[in-house]
């Protein structure tokens, strides 16, 4: 999780806190699920950061982050085709803003 978000919570589990909480007011809050998915691979809670990602990317198809994040969830549980093609859609939206991801070659070799 980037230090910025953090700077808003004391700790992980506050920010799955704020979160949850953020998520019973608003059930598709994109924010929260984006938040919440980074929260839980930061505690390599794969499965749920999954979830978290793939409600966003379904609210914003169009944000390249989103997809890269799903990517990276996919990739840690198994590598796999879901993986790639989230890789694939990213750079597709934003090439440039993938790029600049750290570890961006990382999908390549899946």
């Amino acid at each position: 999780m980037s230090s910025s978000t953090l700077a808003w919570w004391r700790s992980l589990p506050d920010a799955i806190d704020g979160f949850q909480q953020m998520l019973k007011l608003r059930r598709d809050d994109p924010s929260a699920l984006y938040g919440l998915g980074r929260t839980d691979m930061e505690l390599a809670k794969f499965e749920n950061a999954r979830r978290q990602f793939a409600r966003y990317v379904e609210l914003r198809p169009a944000d390249a982050a989103g997809h890269y994040a799903l990517g990276m969830t996919l990739a840690a549980l198994q590598p796999a085709p879901e993986a790639r093609t989230e890789f694939e859609k990213s750079i597709a939206i934003a090439p440039v803003q993938t790029e600049s991801y750290s570890g961006s070659d990382f999908w390549i070799s899946i």
